[in-house]
């Protein structure tokens, strides 16, 4: 059995939700005009066939009343499929006046990784997103090189990371996961590592981890541990960087 696991078909968020209802009436309706006109060429095909009779069928010219009927039902169709999807694309829009106090996220798009801000707490990460479930999370969007694309299908809508033009979007966890997202639009040799991860935990979880990401790093206290600081700052610390730990990562 196939399984729609990180795509926009299991969404696990009421703003992916509406994208997967819209993505589902669409497909049926496509469905529905496929099957007809198909039908309906085949049925054709077999019923006017040539039966060795010789010479042409008697022609019709011209049809007021199948006219209209194959205008209109389109212009219905494409009607109904305009409103619904003026529908979604509002109810997938970050609110004007967000209720309540919504959780804050700035995320900067790299060449080639994600860094996510969190502007209340003073925390900082690299390509992982922590969000509490069941709660708004407003994301600012940036890029500091080339244009870049954020997109975690299960928890909603994508939308560019555009250099010195911050764009918005709201996203939401239904439940408690790991929602796997990445890069959707191509900026160079490494766009394929730019993977997100996203922590969807409960609202205790998520400020117990915010808890801990604000506190400076414990210095090192055993032999293992000296160790591991040294192999640290000789060989990642140019790029990566510890709470308090002075490094310029």
């Amino acid at each position: 059995l196939y399984s729609f696991a990180n795509s926009v078909l299991s969404p696990a968020s009421p703003y992916a939700r509406d994208i997967a209802n819209l993505f589902w009436i669409t497909f049926w309706i496509s469905l529905v005009i496929l099957v007809a006109v198909s039908g309906f060429v085949i049925f054709n095909m077999i019923r006017y066939r040539d039966r060795g009779q010789g010479g042409l069928p008697p022609q019709t010219h011209g049809n007021t009343l199948v006219e209209i009927t194959w205008t209109a039902i389109p212009f219905a169709i494409l009607v109904v499929l305009f409103v619904l999807t003026v529908q979604t694309m509002e109810a997938v829009s970050p609110p004007r006046h967000p209720k309540g106090d919504p959780v804050n996220v700035d995320v900067i798009a790299h060449q080639w990784w994600w860094e996510f801000r969190y502007p209340d707490s003073k925390v900082t990460t690299a390509n992982e997103l922590h969000i509490p479930v069941g709660e708004s999370v407003h994301i600012t969007l940036t890029s500091v090189d080339v244009i870049h694309d954020f997109w975690v299908p299960e928890l909603g809508r994508k939308m560019d990371a555009v250099p010195a033009h911050p764009n918005t979007l709201v996203i939401e966890a239904s439940k408690p996961g790991v929602y796997l997202g990445t890069c959707a639009e191509y900026c160079g040799a490494g766009h394929a590592w730019m993977r997100i991860r996203v922590y969807a935990q409960t609202p205790a979880d998520y400020q117990k981890w915010l808890a801990a990401q604000a506190k400076p790093h414990a210095p090192p206290t055993n032999i293992d541990q000296i160790v591991g600081m040294g192999f640290f700052n000789s060989s990642c610390s140019a790029c990566h960087n510890i709470n308090g730990s002075g490094t310029p990562g």
